[in-house]
């Protein structure tokens, strides 16, 4: 049964997914992030509303504080939570809030970046049919998720020949792959088809010969 669909639209320099949604009532745009496992806030979309969020309490990666915030209301759609949320300070952010797998996937998830939408679903009475009904031939993938606090989808695509866990990330502007497994697989800096990025974080730029996620090459 379907609960709602969302239109989306493309933000930023990058095009990043995002859908209508508020916080604490306060209108603003929600980005779709099935990378990040909890939904979190950007801290200039909480001083503009006033909202007061304490202290810095920890590092995240590349150096990054996270600080908390208690809220009353946070909608996306037909996701909807409150309490205490970790929240960021997001260089040119173009949205109030990141819509993590935790929220996203408390119903069945449908998202269509060519059609800008996405839609919540109940599944009721689904059995052994198949779910892809804009494509009787639609390519149906498995997948698995980390923890029970840590839900993002997990699928296995082939890279090079070479088997690897992947995470479909609609807010990330670019295919990236993990360095020990690039190494792994021989895209090491100095190897051939691979180049600088240029990028603080010290990523490099591989050619990849092939990439086969289920059937599709």
């Amino acid at each position: 049964m379907e609960l709602e669909t969302l239109p989306i639209t493309f933000a930023g320099a990058y095009f990043a997914p995002t859908v209508d949604g508020s916080i604490n009532g306060n209108p603003t745009k929600a980005l779709i992030d099935l990378s990040a496992y909890d939904t979190n806030v950007e801290i200039a979309a909480l001083e503009a509303m006033g909202i007061t969020y304490t202290n810095k309490f920890a590092g995240y990666g590349g150096g990054r504080m996270a600080y908390k915030v208690n809220l009353d209301s946070l909608k996306a759609g037909a996701s909807n939570g409150n309490g205490w949320f970790n929240a960021f300070a997001y260089e040119d952010a173009d949205f109030g809030f990141r819509i993590g797998a935790d929220f996203l996937l408390k119903m069945d998830l449908e998202i269509s970046l060519a059609q800008k939408y996405i839609k919540f679903w109940n599944p009721l009475d689904c059995g052994a049919k198949h779910l892809a009904y804009w494509d009787a031939d639609a390519v149906i993938i498995p997948y698995t998720v980390h923890a029970e606090d840590d839900i993002r989808p997990l699928f296995k695509v082939r890279i090079n020949g070479h088997e690897a866990d992947a995470m479909f990330s609609p807010s990330t502007a670019q295919s990236v792959i993990d360095s020990d497994f690039a190494k792994k697989i021989g895209l090491v800096p100095d190897a051939p088809k691979t180049m600088a990025a240029g990028q603080p974080m010290k990523p490099w730029l591989a050619k990849i010969e092939q990439l086969e996620i289920g059937d599709e090459k």
